[in-house]
This record gives structure tokens, C-alpha cells and sequence, in this order.
């Protein structure tokens, strides 16, 4: 399926739609706020 980036502030919340992604097939990468989500974001590498 797809890769996706979840980002919230919240774990709980954060954790549940990436369990939800996850067993719809989706590789699933969480960050707490959107500074992780850049570095996360920068630091992938595209072919």
C-alpha cells in the first residue's frame, strides 16, 4: 500500500490511526509535532 506520516501531540491519538493504517496494509511512521515530522520527512531518501 502506501507509506504515511502520522503527526499529533497526542500518543494515544497518534497510536490508534496508526494501528488503523497499519492493518488496512500502510507502513505506518508517527511523530510527536511537526518538527519531528520534517526531520522524519527530511531525512527520507527518494528514488
Amino acid at each position: 500500500m502506501a507509506r504515511i506520516l502520522v503527526v499529533n501531540d497526542d500518543e494515544s491519538v497518534r497510536a490508534a490511526i496508526g494501528k488503523l493504517l497499519a492493518e488496512a496494509g500502510n507502513e505506518v511512521v508517527e511523530a510527536k509535532d511537526w518538527q519531528v515530522a520534517l526531520r522524519t520527512f527530511g531525512s527520507e531518501k527518494t528514488s
